[in-house]
């Protein structure tokens, strides 16, 4: 008995002697600061948001109401391009732009609650921006201490910017949490290899490559990354071959389904549809005319290829401008307080091997997904994705120089405490004095006006500027506006016949050659397409202008007509008054906007 007592003591002795060994400093403060950033995130998302309203999250909210509804990976935009593409009536509606793996998280949220909504939507994306902020204490306290990783995830988890990516329910925040968690198995592979344990540094290659592929399935763009990786697999001399071998097999086997998927539909190219990005923005195809085109020279992938070369001045603008614009929003993904600590940290030697080693790595990945982000004029949310590398190393040189200058602790806590309340100050300025400029005025917007329609069980296939919130809002199929009459014909041989024409305010991005830039913008242009004969007639009895200049008028609308592209497939449209108010679910009521403009055609065919 007295054994068994001495046992059981001995037990209860070595318990308490390991939860007091436990690093209950760092616990609380860690749990403590990670529980605050989830309050003040959730707090932010209370405060502001009022719906989708980012045209991606929209895109990626109705695919995966699709995944969820017809089980099957499609879209209700289609785009005149892809159907081009495709070619095949029974398949024009495969979605061959976005990636699956995020609209599938969002589909089995939808699938949990029942339903489709704004906010299940932007649910995902929050809780990835909590696992990128977790991720990030843990590889900021892998590589250096808990202090730097707390501080790291605290700078990201306060980010305007990051928030507002997390709250605009797009995929870049799950991005943002693989290529952490990609980071975070290189430094252990780096510290197996060191430890010469072969099959450890084997096991984290494979993991390398499941996260590139991860990586790959939430943006097609970011396939890029198997690049610099391979490179630092093949010049670690010590596993060169094994590991090498073992993250390009894993590689390529964890991509090649969807890679082949895509290259099948879209004539070789295994990033999908996004290949002719590179097109966008350009002078010869602005904004974004190349997915409303149908040229048969568009749609060789080698001309996507081939196209900064031909058109190089065109494409060297887009260049320039978009690297200005990428390279404003870096300073503010972590923080305008951290942004300056993280690039002269770039000619700083650390004395973790570690960190030096995922710094040269970063030197390798970082331009590549900036050049890349350039290129395919990717959303500049995709920023977010290098906010924690950006904060990890910023926030480690930050407190090297505290330490260095040997402050007292209560002027570094001043000084971190201030880092901090720059880096918060956008978000809270947004929460505390934002929020009563955001609400709905008496005038609706685009989006209000498509759910006001849809409260009105309108349903069918549409024409529109906006096919993201179109489809989203009405639950049918929205042709986005072709740029040619022959792309007009193929959408209707496509089994998608243009009735009706719902035209925004986005119609003023286009360019003035095409008929609906003009015809958003002008009542006359509008009368002059449906019946030519009748609109010169009305004008001429209204104004009694000199014969002489009535001939002038005529003969300019007539050759300026010729002229657009799209305006012979719109004879015999005519506008539709859509009322002076429209009656939105719950009751409320709003006036029309002046920008919209509706025209309908023969609705019989």
């Amino acid at each position: 008995m007295s054994t068994i007592i001495e046992t059981s003591r001995t037990d209860s002795d070595a318990r308490s002697g390991i939860l007091w060994r436990l690093p209950w400093r760092e616990i609380i403060w860690t749990v403590g600061i990670l529980l605050a950033l989830a309050v003040f995130l959730a707090v932010y998302y209370k405060s502001t948001f009022q719906g989708l309203s980012d045209r991606y999250g929209m895109d990626i909210s109705q695919i995966a109401r699709q995944v969820m509804t017809r089980h099957s990976y499609t879209t209700l935009i289609l785009r005149p391009l892809n159907v081009a593409l495709v070619d095949n009536p029974d398949f024009q509606s495969l979605e061959l732009n976005t990636a699956p793996l995020f609209p599938c998280a969002v589909a089995a949220v939808y699938w949990r609650n029942g339903a489709a909504s704004d906010q299940a939507a932007t649910w995902v994306s929050l809780l990835f921006l909590l696992g990128m902020t977790a991720a990030t204490y843990v590889l900021g306290r892998v590589l250096f201490d808990w202090k730097v990783g707390l501080l790291a995830a605290t700078a990201v988890g306060l980010s305007e910017a990051v928030i507002k990516a997390g709250t605009s329910g797009t995929q870049w925040t799950m991005a943002g949490f693989w290529l952490t968690l990609l980071m975070l198995t290189i430094v252990m592979h780096h510290r197996s290899v060191s430890r010469r344990a072969g099959l450890a540094a084997s096991a984290y290659a494979a993991a390398s490559a499941l996260l590139v592929a991860l990586m790959f399935m939430t943006a097609h763009v970011l396939i890029v990354t198997l690049l610099p990786l391979a490179v630092y697999f093949a010049v670690n001399w010590r596993r060169r071959r094994l590991d090498l071998v073992a993250f390009v097999l894993v590689a390529v086997i964890a991509t090649a389904p969807w890679a082949y998927r895509n290259a099948k539909w879209t004539r070789g190219c295994i990033i999908g549809a996004t290949a002719w990005d590179i097109m966008a923005d350009t002078k010869a195809y602005p904004g974004e005319r190349i997915y409303r085109t149908t040229d048969d020279a568009a749609l060789d992938p080698m001309r996507c290829l081939m196209f900064p070369i031909e058109r190089f001045s065109s494409f060297s603008s887009k260049l320039m401008a978009r690297s200005g614009d990428l390279g404003k929003g870096l300073f503010g993904v972590a923080g305008l307080a951290i942004f300056p600590f993280a690039f002269v940290s770039m000619l700083y030697r650390f004395r973790s091997d570690s960190a030096n080693l995922l710094r040269g790595l970063a030197y390798g990945v970082v331009p590549m997904l900036l050049g890349v982000f350039t290129v395919f004029s990717v959303d500049a949310r995709a920023l977010v994705m290098l906010a924690p590398l950006i904060a990890i190393f910023g926030t480690a040189y930050l407190l090297l120089l505290l330490d260095a200058r040997r402050l007292h602790i209560v002027y570094v806590r001043m000084l971190i405490g201030g880092v901090i309340m720059i880096t918060v100050w956008p978000a809270l300025s947004t929460v505390l004095w934002h929020y009563d400029g955001q609400r709905r005025g008496d005038v609706l917007n685009a989006n209000e006006y498509f759910v006001s329609l849809a409260d009105a069980n309108f349903h069918g296939l549409v024409y529109t500027d906006v096919p993201w919130i179109a489809a989203l809002r009405l639950g049918s199929p929205a042709v986005w506006l072709p740029a040619s009459d022959e792309g007009i014909s193929l959408m209707a041989s496509a089994g998608a016949p243009m009735q009706v024409v719902i035209l925004t305010s986005e119609c003023d991005n286009y360019p003035t050659n095409e008929a609906w830039y003009l015809i958003h913008r002008s009542k006359l242009w509008r009368d002059y397409v449906r019946d030519s004969n009748e609109c010169i007639k009305s004008f001429v009895e209204r104004s009694r202008p000199p014969k002489e200049f009535a001939e002038k008028f005529t003969r300019y609308m007539r050759e300026r007509k010729r002229s657009l592209s799209a305006a012979g497939s719109l004879n015999g449209f005519a506008e539709r008054d859509p009322g002076a108010v429209r009656v939105l679910p719950g009751g409320s009521v709003g006036a029309m906007p002046d920008d919209i403009v509706v025209l309908t055609g023969d609705l019989s065919r």
